[in-house]
């Protein structure tokens, strides 16, 4: 039988300083009578021997001998083997230098007469492993972890394997993972407490709210775990929330329904000016989020009291004292809780006199036109006009009565209307 083919063909350059070899060199193989030696692509056997190396060339330096393939068998009285060659060449590999969702994909050259790929991967502080082996030109590669992963790789024919590429890294850099979990409340009448479960490497979290069922929008930013939120509308809420860092940002983790009911806002106070009989209304605008009213009154700035409560917008004072001023303030209440207060509104009340009346009162000598009127309290002095409130004051001071005209009998005083005010 013939022998194998020889293994191991390679190419030595060696030189001194006054000539260059380029060898052939390769291992013995058993049984083999001699060895033959081709060169390129030349049918021209030229050398057969039992040597396990040839001199292809020599040059003088500085030059170097050119580059060539040697092809070599192996022979005996059975025959020849095939001719074995140099490995392939080192192909050139190719890898992302970072990637951000843990799969992404090696590829290299092709080789000429190569007939399979090995790829090797180490991760940071491993070992090497072959992560493919085939005939193909590139592979992808899936599950990797945040760290860095070096690469190497070799093209393989019938003669052999090249020497190993250049190693190549790639950095991984994943989002952090969705938040586990997320708590709000499932009530609210004020500001809504939001936290949620840190996510191992994320710099930030993003939030975002829903209200009744429409579109999500952002409300924050930031590194902590929770937050307070200020609901600016009764009803229902969702929130949501998302890790962060530089490789990019985690799925939403969504929360529960928090089913907010604000206080009112402030319903509109109406009150008079003035009260000349002491008997007066007041109201207030109606509010559709509102279940109840309070209404709250002081006297010339004193102390506050409630009084009225209930789902009414409105209510009547009668009896009210005399040169008094009355404040006012309501506010509207809920299940939520009771808003703000309204501004204070104030009535004076300012009583007209009454039972004004003109008298005449005489004797024999002489006869007296005079006009009184009923007290009234907290007065601090009567006015008096005559016949038209717009002739001047006749009369101001604290007495009831004045004293319009006088006569002499038979005669009388004219008959005048009087007009007084307290």
């Amino acid at each position: 039988y013939p022998p194998n083919a020889p293994p191991n063909v390679q190419v030595v350059v060696q030189g001194s300083s006054k000539i260059t070899y380029e060898k052939a060199e390769w291992d013995a193989v058993n049984y083999a009578d001699r060895y033959e030696v081709k060169i390129d692509s030349s049918s021209t056997i030229v050398y057969s021997g039992t040597d396990t190396m040839y001199t292809i060339e020599s040059t003088v330096p500085p030059d170097v001998p050119v580059p060539h393939t040697p092809y070599v068998r192996a022979c005996n009285i059975g025959g020849c083997s095939r001719w074995s060659s140099l490995p392939p060449t080192v192909p050139s590999l190719t890898v992302p230098s970072t990637n951000h969702t843990g799969s992404y994909t090696a590829s290299w050259d092709s080789v000429s007469s190569a007939t399979s790929y090995t790829l090797q991967e180490e991760p940071s502080g491993g070992s090497w492993s072959t992560v493919y082996s085939g005939s193909g030109t590139s592979a992808t590669l899936s599950g990797h972890a945040n760290g860095t992963y070096y690469y190497r790789l070799q093209a393989c024919d019938i003669d052999g394997c090249s020497a190993w590429s250049a190693v190549q890294s790639v950095d991984v850099s994943l989002p952090p993972p969705t938040p586990s979990s997320i708590s709000v409340p499932a009530t609210s009448s004020g500001p809504i407490t939001i936290s949620w479960s840190s996510s191992s490497t994320a710099t930030s979290y993003t939030l975002q709210a829903q209200y009744n069922g429409g579109s999500w929008n952002n409300f924050h930013t930031g590194t902590g775990t929770s937050y307070s939120y200020t609901a600016t509308a009764s009803g229902n809420h969702k929130f949501r929330v998302k890790a962060c860092n530089a490789a990019g940002c985690s799925g939403y983790k969504t929360s529960g329904n928090v089913d907010v009911t604000l206080p009112p806002n402030v319903p509109t106070l109406n009150v008079p000016s003035t009260s000349e009989t002491g008997s007066y209304s007041i109201n207030w605008s109606s509010l559709s989020t509102a279940t109840s009213y309070t209404l709250q009154q002081q006297a010339n700035g004193g102390s506050w009291s409630t009084v009225y409560s209930g789902s009414g917008t409105s209510k009547s004072f009668s009896g009210m004292t005399n040169g008094t001023t009355f404040g006012y303030r309501v506010r509207a209440c809920n299940s939520g809780g009771c808003g703000s207060w309204s501004t204070t509104k104030s009535v004076m009340v300012r009583r007209k006199p009454t039972n004004v009346t003109v008298v005449y009162d005489g004797s024999y000598k002489i006869t007296y036109e005079t006009a009184k009127w009923d007290a009234l309290s907290n007065v601090s002095h009567y006015d008096v006009k005559l016949d038209s409130t717009s002739n001047g004051t006749v009369y101001s001071g604290t007495a009831t009565s004045y004293r319009i005209a006088s006569s002499v009998p038979p005669d009388f005083p004219p008959a005048h209307t009087a007009y007084v005010r307290a």
